[in-house]
């Protein structure tokens, strides 16, 4: 019997550059390991089926079963078996639930090509899960926009190649640029992420900023786009150099420009505010927009608790993450 195939991805958060990237400006996202998303796939004659440990609709399963079926093709695989779900990934908040899916469900359904099993010996499940160097990045996470594509319609293949968790990720045209390791200086500051409530579909966002483009017209997109390559230069020099001053000024420009492009709702506007008058350098929203998270850069964990404090005042849940590990 072939031994089941594991692959593992994690979520995460867009520091700067959603929606501009598919105009052709650069993005840099982050890893979040403490989101994890993990597949199990034991192949077998019967239908493909699910099992998740979240509550997921009907629609929603559909959704992920499609993913599947996508990351099954992709790999060479017969999109049969029992596929079981385990994440940690918050649904629809802008954290990269379904990227971190199509990048877990084909490591292993790429497993199950590369190794089948051999008589008697044990699935080991470490050796999946510890794997974030595969041996075409690239190929990746092509495929994984592809799966993702079976869903949103539009993934740019930023989310799939911060899904693969190995650095924080410039990201252009498709292609990883760089991959970005924080200056140890920045050990001090946190990201505080708030959750201000479920967004709709990525694809109704992405739909929503495309009226803004049209209305706005070619020359007033063009300089926005610009806007966002000089903030997301800001933070990459920030994260390298370990200078909050310049992660700062990127994040509030980009906050701008999201504003224009109409995709920043009352909800996100007011966790922004609250977080800017907790201490918080800078503060936008992360993903997609019209919900989910807002993404809060504080100097030191000091700060970060106040502002994650306020947020929890209000019944937002709200998470505090290490900039540089």
């Amino acid at each position: 019997m072939q031994r089941p195939g594991v692959g593992r991805a994690c979520g995460k958060v867009i520091v700067v550059g959603e929606h501009f990237v598919l105009d052709g400006a650069e993005a840099l996202a982050m890893p979040l390991p403490n989101f994890w998303t993990e597949v199990t796939w034991t192949p077998s004659r019967q239908p493909l089926s699910i099992d998740s440990d979240h509550s997921l609709s009907a629609a929603a399963e559909t959704d992920a079963l499609r993913m599947l079926r996508a990351a099954a093709i992709h790999a060479g695989i017969s999109p049969l078996g029992e596929v079981v779900v385990r994440s940690t990934v918050p649904l629809h908040r802008g954290f990269g639930s379904s990227a971190a899916l199509a990048v877990a469900a084909l490591r292993a359904a790429r497993q199950l090509r590369d190794k089948p099993e051999k008589p008697g010996l044990q699935a080991d499940i470490s050796d999946a899960v510890d794997d974030t160097h595969d041996r075409d990045d690239a190929d990746l996470i092509g495929a994984a926009r592809a799966v993702e594509n079976v869903v949103h319609g539009s993934s740019s293949g930023l989310d799939p190649a911060t899904a693969m968790g190995d650095g924080a990720v410039v990201f252009r045209d498709g292609k990883v640029l760089a991959r970005v390791r924080p200056h140890p200086s920045l050990r001090d500051a946190r990201w505080v992420l708030c959750d201000v409530g479920q967004a709709p579909s990525t694809g109704e966002a992405i739909g929503r900023a495309n009226a803004a483009r049209q209305r706005m017209g070619a020359e007033k997109t063009a300089a926005l786009v610009a806007r966002i390559g000089a903030a997301t230069q800001d933070v990459i020099r920030g994260l390298r150099e370990g200078e909050l001053t310049f992660i700062a000024r990127g994040m509030r420009d980009a906050a701008s420009c999201l504003e224009a492009i109409d995709v920043v709702d009352a909800r996100m506007r007011l966790a922004m505010t609250r977080s800017l008058d907790a201490g918080a350098l800078a503060a936008k929203q992360s993903g997609a927009g019209l919900g989910g998270a807002t993404l809060a850069l504080a100097p030191n964990a000091e700060i970060a608790e106040i502002i994650a404090r306020h947020h929890r005042e209000a019944n937002l849940p709200t998470w505090t993450l290490e900039i540089a590990p």
